[in-house]
C-alpha cells in the first residue's frame, strides 16, 4: 500500500499527516519544529512519499477551523498551544463525525 505524508505550518504550530489512498491514517497535534512531526508520525513514514498537494483539502479545512475560533484563541505561548489546539481538533471532529454520520446513512 502506497502511503503519503506532509508537514506544514498552522497558526498554532507544525503538523503532520500521514495518508493512503484509502484515507487518513495518522495526524499530529501541533508540535514546536517539523521534525518532531516526523517522528510522531511514527515508522510507517518509512517509504512514505511527500506529497503536498494531497493534503492542500485538508489544510483550508484546518484554515478555516482556526479563522473559526474566538479573536486571542490563537496561543501566544507554548503553554498556551495545548488548549487552543484541542480546540480546534473538537471542532474538526464534531466536523468529521456528522460526514460519517451521513455517508453511513446513504
Amino acid at each position: 500500500m502506497k502511503l503519503y505524508y506532509d508537514v506544514f505550518e498552522t497558526p498554532f504550530g507544525w503538523m503532520g499527516v500521514l495518508a493512503s489512498d484509502k484515507g487518513l491514517r495518522r495526524t499530529t497535534l501541533p508540535q514546536d519544529s517539523p521534525a518532531e512531526c516526523v517522528a510522531l508520525l511514527g515508522s510507517e513514514l518509512d517509504g512514505a512519499v511527500q506529497s503536498p498537494e494531497r493534503f492542500a483539502g485538508l489544510r483550508r479545512k484546518l484554515v478555516q477551523v482556526v479563522g473559526e475560533l474566538p479573536r486571542g484563541a490563537a496561543p501566544r505561548k507554548k503553554a498556551h498551544r495545548s488548549q487552543s489546539a484541542g480546540r480546534a481538533a473538537h471542532r474538526l471532529r464534531f466536523g468529521l463525525s456528522r460526514t460519517k454520520k451521513r455517508a453511513a446513512n446513504g
